[in-house]
């Protein structure tokens, strides 16, 4: 019983994702800060897909500071011939 009123309770306070997706990145953003989460430090990640991911987490902390929700903004990119990682794809994940 308490684990379904915790899972509502959470549930009510975590964005779906799917709301993110149909705004653009700037108003994806802007809806995650006023709603509370706060932006963490990008980071990249290796993958067999593409050259590299680059991640860019936004955290909900409930009162004691502790993680309620995480959510990131995920970006596929390719070296291009400058060196320079070029994203072809995005798109909103959950870790």
């Amino acid at each position: 019983m308490l684990n379904k009123i915790i899972n509502r309770w959470l549930g009510e306070r975590m964005v779906d994702l799917r709301i993110l997706e149909g705004l653009s990145f700037l108003g994806a953003e802007r809806f995650l800060l006023e709603s509370g989460y706060i932006k963490g430090e990008c980071f990249k990640q290796d993958s067999q897909e593409c050259d590299a991911i680059l991640i860019y987490p936004y955290l909900l902390f409930d009162e004691n500071e502790v993680v309620m929700d995480k959510v990131c903004h995920a970006e596929y990119c390719m070296i291009d011939e400058d060196g320079e990682l070029e994203d072809f794809k995005s798109k909103w994940i959950r870790l």
